[in-house]
Order: structure tokens, then sequence, then C-alpha cells
């Protein structure tokens, strides 16, 4: 079985715009209401199934006992990515790395734009 990591890295989101910092949020908040639906729903089912072989396959824990086993207790990314976004570096705000090329180039350009036109 695969190990888990005890802790866990955070990533740097010090690149990322304010109106992608509020899409991540609300897909967070989103997948916190999903999770809370679910934990209701499975806490119903608890009650009223008393066969323990149709409740195991009702709630998913079949499924969620399958996926430990094959790839072993995981972090959550969710929790990853809630406590970067809460570690976040507000004040310098770092272009975004992958586009770092593409911005490169367009330095490039422009400085054979200007020196095509100088001249």
């Amino acid at each position: 079985m695969k190990q888990a990591k005890s802790t866990f890295e955070l990533i740097d989101l010090s690149f990322l715009s304010a109106e992608e910092e509020a899409a991540i949020r609300h897909v967070l908040l989103r997948d916190e209401d999903l999770r809370r639906l679910e934990s209701g729903r499975v806490r119903k089912l608890r009650q009223s199934v008393p066969d323990l072989h149709q409740l195991r396959t009702l709630t998913g824990e079949w499924f969620e006992e399958l996926k430990v086993r094959r790839y072993g207790e995981q972090t959550d990314v969710t929790a990853v990515v809630r406590s970067s976004m809460r570690w976040k570096k507000t004040a310098a705000h770092k272009p975004n790395p992958f586009q770092k090329d593409t911005v490169d180039k367009k330095k490039e350009h422009e400085k054979e734009d200007h020196s095509t036109t100088s001249k």
C-alpha cells in the first residue's frame, strides 16, 4: 500500500488574479455544500436501513474502502487549496509563471518593432 504524507505542502497561488481567486473560492464553497448534503444523506440512510450490506452499498462506503486500498490515505486537495489561499501573500503580486514565455515573447516582439521603427 502507498503511504500518505503526514503533512501537505502549500501551493503558491500569489499569481492568481482576483477573478480567478473568486472562482476557486466559489468552487470550494460548492464542494463544502455538496459534502454537507452527502453527509446528511448518509446519516439518514444509517438510521433507516437495517441491512449492513445494503447500507454499505447505498452509502458508497465500499468505494471509499477500495480507493484507500488502491491509493492509500491521501490528503484532501480542497484542504491544500483552502490552506494555500489562506496563506497567499497579497502584498506582492507575482505574474503567472505559466505565462512567462508569452510575456517574454511579447517584449521581444515590442523591442523588434521599436528598433525597426526608430531606424
